[in-house]
């Protein structure tokens, strides 16, 4: 089965996993290492900021996936406000592996 990096969606969807600063569903592989972390800090009240940064490796075989060696980054930041409607998030988020054209 195939697995999916990419986007800003929090839900699964299509066995597609979140990954800031690629398009959805971008990368692509059989098998894949992820490891993600959020920090969140409230700068006042219903006002919080995140700093944010995911590694990944995907690759068709298992023996090809190096816990060292990472094919995708990403880091971020987020500013997050609690409205009465739901919370609501804006993104900055930067990926060196990305080629630009």
């Amino acid at each position: 089965m195939q697995n999916y990096l990419g986007g800003i969606n929090q839900r699964r969807f299509i066995n597609n996993k979140y990954f800031y600063g690629y398009s959805f569903a971008y990368i692509h592989g059989m098998n894949k290492f992820l490891l993600g972390a959020e920090l969140q800090y409230q700068i006042f009240n219903n006002h919080y900021i995140s700093f944010l940064s995911n590694i990944s490796n995907l690759e068709d075989q298992v023996k090809d996936l190096k816990l060292h060696r990472y094919k995708s980054t990403d880091f971020g930041i987020s500013y997050g406000y609690d409205s009465i409607f739901g919370p609501l998030r804006l993104f900055w988020i930067y990926s060196p592996d990305k080629q630009t054209s």
